[in-house]
């Protein structure tokens, strides 16, 4: 990208800000239209439901779009040798290659399958703007350091090094402590890296094994819990989120904290679970090489109920609060199985817990529940009595919960996205 482009690109968003929701749904349905008679008209799958009013499009999920990748991509693009590309950068950790102009990539899997992701380079400049526009804490000419902690490097990070912003990839896959000096030596001023990994370089920092001195941190491929941001703005001050996934660049925190979607870049049908809770279907109108349309993802997102400061009339969110599958599903006093999110259990547990402690509440059987903490016994068993209060609270029958408490540091894989609550049995 040159630096031209990065500036056009970088200022055009900066720009594209709405504070009426009227005039943001409006520039969304010109941006579908559009979208619709350039793009999608290109795509042999898509094609046939052009004349089809937009809600009778069928949804999508990531098994839909792997099965006909071939058909939905609109440059005749073949996911074999896509796939091939993106998993020979990942055994080799070279992520220079392409396929043709094309960079390729590969969710981390989580979910049970991995994704295949595919961008032109204007799509690159497209979501290189939109990350610098909405990440950098003191905008475009700040000369920050970044240093990105990801479990693969891609062409779409690099796209945003300049001769203003310098930005170092940190394998995950590289052995952690390693790598500190390296951190140390670059001095960063943002880094950006999932939580698990936020925290770990923050406990580094406590124990006086580390030196850092930044802007800002920002969590990225997990969720980030209450407790951990707690230690994070303890240890680092400023903390952010972006939301993102293979399927783009979702969410991100304004100037005054609050996680908005993006809505300048993506129309999104909200499926409520509740009053507050949703599962956002989403459509990404930058998207030209392999279409997102109609996408159902699999994460819960919680709105927020009041205005952010901020004036931007995009959705604010609480926060996220994990997959679906993270969901403990328990025995009901009225015999029928019940839904308990996991929000409100990390919530107890991280009033139990010392912000260093780290824990993972899984759910193994209908009735069976384990809880393990790097922590005394009595405080498990705590942890376990105030668990149960909540249960009881939503309509639970403890008497037929079983638990196995095991005092002990749960694994760290910083290579996957961490889940600290489990739901196992249901997708046996």
């Amino acid at each position: 990208m040159t630096p031209l482009m990065t500036l056009w690109r970088y200022f055009r968003t900066r720009q594209l800000r709405f504070t009426e929701r009227e005039k943001l749904e409006a520039w969304q349905e010109k941006k579908l239209r559009a979208f619709r008679r350039r793009v999608l008209i290109n795509s042999p799958w898509f094609r046939r439901w052009i004349s089809l009013p937009f809600e009778q499009w069928p949804l999508m999920d990531k098994a839909l779009m792997m099965t006909h990748f071939d058909e939905m991509n609109t440059a005749g693009l073949r996911q074999h040798e896509l796939m091939a590309c993106a998993l020979d950068s990942e055994r080799s950790r070279d992520f220079k290659p392409k396929v043709g102009r094309f960079s390729v990539g590969l969710s981390s899997g989580s979910s049970g399958r991995r994704g295949l992701f595919v961008v032109s380079p204007q799509e690159q400049q497209i979501w290189a703007a939109g990350i610098l526009a909405k990440a950098l804490p003191d905008g475009l000419f700040a000369g920050e350091r970044v240093a990105l902690f990801l479990r693969a490097d891609n062409h779409l990070y690099h796209s945003v090094n300049n001769r203003w912003l310098s930005l170092v990839f940190y394998d995950l896959f590289a052995p952690f402590r390693q790598q500190l000096p390296c951190l140390e030596q670059q001095s960063p001023t943002l880094i950006v890296a999932p939580a698990q990994v936020l925290r770990a370089l923050a406990l580094a920092v406590m124990a006086g094994e580390l030196s850092l001195n930044v802007k800002k941190v920002i969590s990225v491929a997990e969720v980030l819990e209450a407790q951990d941001r707690d230690l994070l703005q303890r240890v680092f001050g400023e903390v952010g989120e972006i939301y993102q996934a293979t399927e783009g660049f979702l969410a991100a925190t304004c100037r005054c904290g609050t996680l908005h979607l993006n809505e300048e870049f993506l129309y999104i049908e909200p499926e409520w679970l509740d009053e507050r809770r949703f599962v956002p279907i989403i459509t990404d109108f930058t998207r030209t090489t392999q279409p997102i349309v109609r996408y159902r993802l699999d994460d819960v997102l919680v709105a927020s109920d009041k205005p952010c400061a901020c004036g931007s009339a995009t959705r604010a969110l609480e926060r996220i609060e994990g997959r679906q599958d993270d969901q403990l599903l328990l025995p009901g006093c009225d015999g029928r199985a019940q839904i308990v999110f996991a929000d409100p259990c990390s919530r107890v547990l991280a009033q139990m817990l010392p912000l260093t402690a780290d824990y993972r509440l899984v759910q193994t059987t209908a009735s069976h529940l384990q809880l393990m903490a790097n922590c005394d016994q009595t405080l498990i068993e705590q942890c376990r009595i105030s668990l149960e209060r909540l249960f009881v609270r939503q309509g639970i029958d403890i008497s037929r919960l079983a638990w196995s408490l095991i005092s002990q540091t749960p694994p760290t894989q910083f290579d996957s996205k961490r889940r600290r609550i489990i739901c196992q049995w249901r997708r046996e």
